[in-house]
């Protein structure tokens, strides 16, 4: 009931969630140039062949997904990488420290519109998540369309926990 409730009103709600990344922008939290991205719209093409998507919320989990990168390099060499991150530190840690197949883009916020129009476009192969930021729209799109998933690096405190429940 609650994960209905959550959905409804965050569909409902797009012109809230505009006014939010316009004003974070306004704080320099966002990056202007690339503001689209938190709205699904991506900034990039998607390559050709397997694509593998990454989570991680901030630029610790930026770093631990460095090293899950540099070894997909090594094991599928062919694969790309779409590494998504929420904060512009992030993406500003990762601007020369990606290999050669990975490639940085934000992560929308949890509109289900928003979330349909990012898949549509990346339609990755695998999705890894580091850390425990979860969000119920983009799950359940994942779920739905069969991707394999799963939660890397997962640390929870017993608060945390408690809240995710």
């Amino acid at each position: 009931m609650l994960l209905s409730l959550y959905r409804a009103i965050v569909a409902k709600n797009e012109p809230y969630l505009v006014n939010l990344l316009n004003k974070r922008e306004k704080q320099g939290k966002e990056d202007p140039a690339r503001l689209h991205e938190r709205r699904g719209q991506p900034s990039a093409r998607r390559p050709s062949g397997k694509l593998v998507w990454i989570h991680a919320a901030s630029v610790g989990e930026a770093q631990s997904a460095l090293t899950i990168i540099r070894a997909l390099s090594i094991r599928a060499p062919e694969a790309h990488v779409l590494l998504t991150s929420g904060t512009r530190g992030s993406a500003q840690f990762l601007a020369d420290k990606l290999p050669y197949n990975a490639f940085h883009q934000f992560m929308p916020l949890d509109h289900p519109a928003w979330m349909e129009h990012f898949l549509n476009h990346w339609q990755p192969d695998l999705v890894l998540w580091i850390e425990s930021e979860l969000w119920p729209n983009t799950l359940g799109a994942i779920k739905a369309r069969g991707i394999p998933a799963a939660l890397v690096n997962a640390r929870l405190s017993r608060r945390s926990f408690g809240r995710w429940r």
